[in-house]
């Protein structure tokens, strides 16, 4: 029997994750691969090291 709330939690997971490495691409901390800050706002950052864990 499929348990349905399995496949709320695997898509609810992947949209987290999509939005995690969108963030990183432009977050304020320049590593190599990063694009790096488009605004000043910082609430991105805050948001991916709540997500990273």
């Amino acid at each position: 029997m499929r348990k349905h709330y399995l496949d709320n939690i695997r898509w609810a997971t992947v949209l987290l994750v999509v939005l995690y490495h969108a963030i990183f691409m432009y977050n304020h901390v320049v590593t190599a691969g990063v694009v790096g800050p488009v605004t000043d706002c910082r609430w991105q950052d805050a948001l991916q090291y709540l997500l990273y864990p």
